[in-house]
């Protein structure tokens, strides 16, 4: 089970997101798949990683931008939880002056096999 905890933003106020509560549960998973995607070239230049376990609601704003959003979100109150049964990876691609966009490279659902070379085969890197 994962609980959320509050909708904040880090220091700089470039990012929102929602808390995580249980850090400490996902920080080995994520350990995992970063230290085996660093195994292959074609796709460690692109690990952008963070020690802080979060479900980011809008990142790389402006000033201005999140002042509005945070007068937008953070009244709200939210905790909730739910039961984790996949793990998405997903690719996001950056485009000059239009923002970003994110696709689904591969998904795991519980119980399913990974292989790090079907995975790269299969993305095309």
């Amino acid at each position: 089970m994962l609980r959320y905890n509050g909708i904040t933003h880090f220091p700089d106020k470039r990012t929102i997101y929602i808390d995580l509560v249980e850090k400490e549960v996902i920080a080995p998973v994520r350990s995992s798949i970063v230290s085996e995607v660093r195994n292959y070239p074609q796709l460690s230049e692109a690990i952008r990683e963070t020690d802080h376990p979060h479900l980011t609601i809008a990142a790389g704003l402006k000033p201005a931008q999140f002042e509005k959003a945070s007068e937008v979100l953070m009244p709200h109150e939210l905790r909730s939880e739910e039961q984790v049964t996949e793990v998405v990876l997903l690719r996001r691609a950056m485009r000059a002056r239009v923002g970003m966009s994110m696709s689904a490279l591969s998904r795991w659902n519980e119980g399913s096999h990974f292989s790090w070379l079907q995975f790269v085969t299969d993305c095309n890197w």
